[in-house]
């Protein structure tokens, strides 16, 4: 981006940003909203040239798409929850459960903290998010074959440090890292 460029976007910001913030908070909290003026003008940024010369509609547009995948990622977030506290309701309960949980959980962390930043980026994209290979290609901006490659070196790499964390190898129909739409 050019320096002119430059100086037409801190234009569109502080002409829009709080148009766009009025927009966000009456729709959700804001922490949230301020989340979508954030990701609106990053969109607005990527794509200057496609930013119209009355530019407010176009943001207003952009912050709703921003807002839908918000409401998406929450609505993932509470169903993985509800599924996560229907399985433990429903498991007999043993003494060492919550001792194991908590190892398990703290074994998972670490797992995922040892990861490069990219397999990081690469795992929670399809296990938090729920992206398909085919969306993971276009996110990462890679071929899908590519992208599933990537995809499989990461989830190696971080049962590997899962089995380093335990001290114990997987079992070959274990635990692994599947995206949130192919989970029953």
């Amino acid at each position: 981006m050019d320096p002119d460029d430059r100086q037409r976007f801190e234009t569109l910001y502080r002409a829009n940003a709080r148009s766009i913030l009025a927009y966000a908070l009456t729709r959700t909290s804001r922490e949230d909203a301020q989340d979508v003026v954030a990701n609106t003008f990053l969109v607005a940024w990527r794509r200057f040239d496609a930013v119209p010369d009355a530019p407010l509609p176009w943001l207003i547009g952009v912050a709703r798409k921003v807002l839908a995948d918000q409401r998406r990622s929450e609505r993932r977030r509470n169903a993985l929850a509800k599924r996560i506290a229907g399985d433990v309701a429903s498991r007999p309960q043993a003494e060492g459960d919550v001792g194991v949980a908590m190892e398990l959980r703290g074994a998972i962390g670490i797992a995922i903290g040892r990861l490069r930043p990219e397999d990081r980026e690469i795992v929670t994209l399809v296990a938090w998010q729920g992206l398909t290979t085919e969306e993971l290609a276009t996110s990462l901006d890679c071929s899908k074959g590519l992208a599933s490659l990537r995809l499989h070196r990461a989830r190696r790499r971080l049962a590997r440090y899962f089995e380093d964390q335990l001290g114990a190898p997987l079992a070959a129909d274990g635990p692994s890292v599947r995206p949130a739409k192919e989970v029953p």
